[in-house]
């Protein structure tokens, strides 16, 4: 369990962030057609969140699901790209846990707020040297990658589930508990590496987290971490609360037990609700 590198967050940032959204929610909405070339049931929209909230700490600053494939964006001031408002590295790293794809958002503040810099989705893809790592010379000169419009990306069919999407999946089946039983200000982080995985105020205004684990069927259900007791009373002592939950959230695909999980297909969710540990 570690820290999430996070670099000071600008004061001018959250206006940035919440343009970055609009933009790319108008544009995916538009784009969301159904057509031959996606590859989700006709149910589940080609355009779909991954992080809707402009919460730190950030691996990404934007993330969706467009089809089958995933986009993790970090947004940069076209004006001042060294001034860097994520760790792109974490960007990338989260990308290539989700078999997707690290963009950069470039904007620009102008008389009448901020604007991406280029038209359509204006995404690109972030430099990477051939190792796969950053180019981080490149990034800081605002020097990036070819286009990425998720139009023009082709489609694949049978995209197997990652391990850092199942539990962030896992992490949204918490959540949606947590809302029907009156749960307010939820927060939620996807890295698997570091604790809690959901905090929020319960319905008599208790402030409480969780860990959220999941489980493929036919895995063991996994253990606590090294050191829990001294996690537990660290996060307890941040949030001023007297908490300390586990979620072991289960799937299994509708095609059958010994089916892999896939990306965007239907799958059966075992859940029986938070413990204390």
């Amino acid at each position: 369990m570690h820290q999430i590198e996070q670099p000071p967050i600008d004061s001018d940032f959250p206006g940035m962030w919440m343009a970055g959204q609009r933009h790319l929610a108008s544009i995916g909405l538009r784009a969301d057609s159904r057509d031959s070339s996606s590859q989700t049931p006709a149910d589940i929209p080609s355009f779909r969140w991954i992080r809707k909230e402009c919460h730190a700490p950030f691996r990404d600053h934007h993330s969706f699901f467009f089809g089958v494939e995933s986009y993790f964006v970090v947004l940069q001031d076209a004006d001042r790209p060294a001034n860097r408002l994520i760790n792109p590295e974490a960007t990338i790293a989260i990308a290539r846990a989700w078999d997707g794809h690290p963009c950069v958002l470039r904007m620009r503040r102008s008389e009448t707020g901020w604007a991406p810099c280029e038209e359509g989705w204006a995404l690109r893809r972030l430099p990477l040297r051939p190792d796969g790592r950053l180019d981080a010379e490149a990034f800081d000169r605002g020097t990036h990658g070819p286009v990425i419009d998720p139009n023009l990306v082709p489609p694949r069919t049978d995209v197997l589930m990652t391990d850092e999407e199942f539990h962030d999946f896992a992490i949204q089946v918490a959540a949606s508990q947590i809302k029907e039983d009156g749960g307010d200000s939820i927060r939620s982080q996807n890295d698997p590496a570091v604790l809690p995985s959901i905090n929020w105020i319960d319905s008599d205004g208790k402030a409480q987290w969780a860990l959220v684990q999941a489980t493929r069927y036919g895995a063991l259900e996994p253990g606590l971490p090294v050191r829990w007791p001294e996690f537990k009373r660290n996060i307890n002592a941040a949030f001023a609360a007297d908490s300390g939950l586990r979620a072991v959230v289960g799937a299994v695909p509708v095609l059958g037990l010994e089916a892999p999980l896939h990306r965007g297909q239907p799958m059966h969710v075992r859940w029986l609700g938070f413990e204390e540990v």
